[in-house]
């Protein structure tokens, strides 16, 4: 079996390959603004066992920007951004392999935090939320903890307020997975020297969660599936770049919250 992988369909773009031994990425006839590579270094400082031996070190590509040239204007006047993230299979020590986590900003003049939402393409991916009370001070009272479970197709809303973390429990898959984001403000990497990373650590190879002991205290993990939603223009059937690309303003809810009057929390079922 070839080991490229064909997701334009799944993708909704054009020519889209990825290869599942290297994690590269054919793009067709789309553009790219940024290709960023991360390996085991950048999440040593979140891992339980931060001196764990992790071969091959590379963890995940990430694509930012992509994009037909058509849609260019598209979706730079709306501020919005469309990323490709491509993840290897494996662990880092006890733990599946997962990102080093991070919040987004509050809207300026406002109370409301940016949100993002997540498509699965292909593979499985656990999403790990968690809300403190502060993101700004370290060993805040974490509020909520969240795993979401989501498959290919599933839209998954990264719930304002919360930050994420993406972990890929599958040991023979790849991941990979896109998202639609605001492109007008920076995300934030929370201080970790106290607090080694989220609230749980979840292991291999079942998916034991354990609660992290550099937290003074922390709730039970909450367990979620994706739920459809229509009134965010996000669809099971309808791929995240189709959606985007023919009705660019459903997704001005992630420049401006407010526009969503409903619960956030509909977008998951517990």
């Amino acid at each position: 079996m070839s080991e490229w992988i064909d997701l334009s369909e799944a993708i909704g773009l054009p020519g889209v390959k990825v290869n599942a031994k290297t994690l590269e990425l054919e793009l067709g006839g789309a553009l790219e603004d940024e290709h960023a590579i991360r390996d085991v270094r950048e999440v040593r400082p979140v891992m339980l066992d931060p001196w764990a031996d992790v071969e091959p070190a590379v963890l995940y590509h990430m694509h930012r920007g992509v994009r037909l040239p058509a849609d260019s204007d598209k979706f730079s006047s709306r501020s919005l951004r469309y990323d490709i993230t491509i993840m290897r299979p494996g662990t880092l020590g006890p733990e599946f392999i997962k990102t080093h986590g991070h919040y987004h900003p509050k809207v300026p003049g406002k109370e409301t935090f940016y949100p993002e939402v997540y498509e699965v393409v292909y593979g499985t991916a656990w999403y790990l939320l968690q809300k403190v009370s502060d993101i700004n001070a370290p060993g805040s009272r974490v509020e909520d903890v969240i795993l979401v479970e989501a498959h290919p197709g599933d839209k998954v809303v990264m719930l304002p307020g919360y930050a994420h973390i993406t972990i890929n429990p599958d040991p023979n898959s790849i991941l990979v997975m896109t998202d639609f984001v605001g492109s007008n403000f920076k995300t934030i990497f929370p201080n970790v020297k106290a607090t080694v990373g989220g609230a749980y650590y979840i292991l291999a190879p079942n998916g034991e969660a354990i609660a992290n002991p550099h937290y003074h205290q922390v709730p039970p993990l909450r367990r979620a599936r994706p739920n459809p939603m229509p009134e965010l223009g996000l669809h099971k059937d309808v791929p995240l770049y189709t959606s985007g690309s023919q009705d660019p303003d459903r997704l001005l809810w992630l420049i401006d919250p407010d526009r969503y009057s409903g619960d956030w929390m509909n977008a998951l079922a517990f």
